[in-house]
């Protein structure tokens, strides 16, 4: 059966993409420790900067905000009249929140529920991948 050597040549595949994500994970964890140990070092030894023949280290700040409260912010920004300049959605969001809408516009007989700046793409297949025995 055609169908069972292809699902089985799925889930093969989806096992060794798993596998190879848990194992970027750990490199990208050690890549991170090691960079922590040459950012010390740099300190340490007060270098901006070292060049070791095969590559280049730099130390440099970087700036970083952290949003505590998206309301002020939003205020904020809309005060400054950069409000939709700054505006980006949440794609899973925004589906979940179509969703939500249209299931229930067609519960009370609306069908044609659109929403202005959203392309309602309508359902589509694809697979779901569970419960792999290899």
């Amino acid at each position: 059966m055609k169908i069972k050597e292809l699902c089985k040549l799925m889930f093969e595949q989806k096992r060794k993409v798993d596998k190879m994500k848990d194992e970027l994970k750990i490199e990208n964890e050690a890549l991170t420790r090691l960079k922590q140990e040459v950012l010390e070092e740099l300190k340490n030894n007060e270098l901006p900067n070292f060049d070791t023949g095969f590559g280049k280290v730099s130390r440099y700040k970087k700036f970083n905000a952290k949003v505590i409260d998206k309301y002020a912010l939003a205020e904020h920004f809309k005060n400054q009249g950069v409000l939709e300049d700054m505006m980006t959605f949440n794609h899973n969001t925004v589906n979940a929140y179509m969703k939500d809408r249209i299931e229930k516009c067609k519960e009370s007989g609306n069908i044609d529920y659109e929403v202005e700046g959203v392309d309602i793409t309508s359902d589509f297949e694809t697979i779901r991948i569970t419960g792999v025995k290899l």
